[in-house]
Parts: C-alpha cells; sequence; structure tokens
C-alpha cells in the first residue's frame, strides 16, 4: 500500500523548495501549506531544546 498525502504541513520557517517530499506534491498538484509557528512549538525548536539539555 502506497501513502499519498493530500496535504503537506510545514512552519513557515521553510522555504518550499528546502522541504523533503515538496517536488512529489507539485509534480502531483497536492497542496503544500506553510503556516505559522505558535510560541516557538515547532519540530525544528524541540530538537534544539533537546541538544542543548545534552551538551
Amino acid at each position: 500500500m502506497e501513502i499519498s498525502p493530500d496535504v503537506l504541513v510545514k512552519g513557515k520557517d521553510y522555504k518550499i523548495e528546502d522541504i523533503a517530499g515538496a517536488d512529489y506534491m507539485l509534480k502531483e498538484n497536492k497542496k503544500i501549506e506553510l503556516v505559522d509557528i505558535i510560541d516557538k512549538k515547532s519540530t525544528t525548536e524541540i530538537i534544539k531544546n533537546i541538544k542543548k539539555l545534552s551538551s
């Protein structure tokens, strides 16, 4: 079974050309949504905080 999302959602801190899978989404006429980041609660910020704790 193949998974093919209709929408790919990333934070506005990304550029579409830097998003993994964006080329597929555009080729298949699927939607890419860049959303506002709320109070630094992004995956990127969580990873940064974890790395700070472990160093």
